[in-house]
């Protein structure tokens, strides 16, 4: 099918089911989904609840996040508004949260309550996410999902937060339960649907049927884990359904540190075929000069790299691709009478480091339009990856909100 006809193919079935229009669910859902917001264009922001300051391993600086790299001024906020993003997906480090006595818990809860409070009064709906990192081993994500203890604790953290966003509007504020399951094996992804429905159950216990939660897929959030979901169980609950989109990795996260990815870098997108000896070179070339290895640790980084390029230019990815993948997606909700307002494009970017060439920063930018266009044709709402943060994908400059890249704003087709 050319791209012309599936365009138009995906319009008419769209339009027949009802399901592109309002946030609430939409005429073809997968049941009573209740309140919700009606999220269209989205900013993650990674930096307001993450990340908290340390004072020694397991010990929280208290009050946490008041230092000037968790704030956002009003000058900001009223910014990307301006330029057209309407929901914010607020990331939150649950370990802070588990790690505190009772008390400081509930003040933390407050913390949360009032970040969103604000961001909802500047015009913004907010998705509230768990968004567990490796600052703190105990609550690591992997730790999580396979000590039992760690994620008892977990659940009663949801089980509070989601009774505590049960006191603001369910038409701006919805809860994301886990952040990018590290679970990818067949066998893994069956036990995080079971902790999933758990971790559902519980928060929808404290909280209520109105709170929108939002739901997703193991192997780090995967579309393919997505599709393997059983949404049946959930049919009569306010839920969402999220994924992630970053491929091809080794693409959208050539040069960042602790990536393998990092040792590739100005390859451009799609694949160029001239490109892959000097490519698979230059990579070694870098492995070779990083005295953190060993040499076995250099051989496996050479073979892994090598293979992973390899890969890569004989994948063939490009624009009608995404489009390929996002239509796979909408056909997925759509056989299951899920509204596609109710399936977001919760993260996607893509790296662009210092030094890059001027063909490389060009074909970040024809990916970023191709994701984007291929969610909202599909009638996705989306959410970049991110406002601030390190790696390369962040849209203002670190510290500087004055230098917003108006390249990647023509790309997600909003206003410069």
């Amino acid at each position: 099918m050319t791209t012309v006809s599936r365009r138009l193919a995906i319009g008419l079935v769209v339009a027949a089911y009802g399901l592109s229009d309002g946030g609430a669910g939409g005429a073809g859902s997968t049941g009573p989904a209740g309140p919700g917001p009606p999220l269209r264009r989205g900013m993650n922001f990674h930096h307001v609840l993450n990340w908290p300051e340390m004072s020694a391993p397991g010990n929280y600086v208290w009050p946490p996040f008041t230092g000037a790299s968790f704030q956002t001024s009003d000058g900001e906020l009223a910014a990307l508004k301006a330029k057209g993003f309407d929901f914010l997906r607020l990331t939150l480090d649950p370990a802070i949260l588990m790690a505190s006595a009772p008390l400081l818990r509930d003040q933390l809860i407050d913390i949360v309550l009032g970040r969103a409070q604000r961001f909802i009064h500047a015009g913004f709906s907010v998705v509230v996410d768990l968004h567990p990192v490796a600052q703190n081993p105990r609550f690591a994500p992997g730790q999580l999902m396979s000590d039992g203890d760690a994620f008892k604790a977990y659940s009663r953290m949801t089980q509070a937060l989601a009774k505590a966003l049960a006191r603001l509007d369910p038409m701006k504020v919805a809860l994301e339960l886990f952040n990018e399951p590290p679970l990818w094996r067949p066998e893994g992804q069956v036990h995080w649907r079971a902790m999933q429905a758990g971790l559902h159950d519980v928060a929808r216990q404290a909280a209520g049927d109105a709170l929108p939660i939002v739901l997703t897929g193991a192997d780090w959030s995967s579309y393919r884990a997505l599709l393997s979901l059983d949404v049946d169980r959930y049919r009569n609950s306010n839920v969402y359904y999220t994924f992630h989109y970053y491929e091809p990795h080794i693409f959208t996260h050539q040069g960042v540190q602790k990536e393998q990815e990092r040792y590739v870098e100005n390859l451009v997108w799609p694949p160029a075929p001239a490109q892959r000896t000097s490519a698979v070179q230059k990579a070694k070339l870098l492995i070779d000069r990083d005295s953190g290895l060993s040499p076995d640790g250099k051989l496996a980084a050479s073979l892994t790299t090598e293979r992973l390029l390899n890969s890569y230019f004989d994948g063939g990815s490009d624009a009608e691709g995404v489009e390929a993948v996002f239509a796979r997606i909408g056909d997925w909700a759509r056989a299951r009478r899920i509204a596609s307002s109710r399936v977001l494009l919760g993260e996607f970017g893509a790296a662009l480091q210092p030094g890059a060439s001027a063909e490389v920063g060009a074909s970040r930018l024809a990916w970023l339009r191709a994701v984007r266009s291929a969610a909202e044709l599909n009638g996705f709402p989306w959410a970049y990856w991110a406002y601030r943060g390190k790696g390369g994908m962040s849209l203002a400059t670190e510290g500087s909100a004055a230098e917003i890249d108006t390249g990647v704003l023509k790309a997600l087709g909003l206003s410069t």
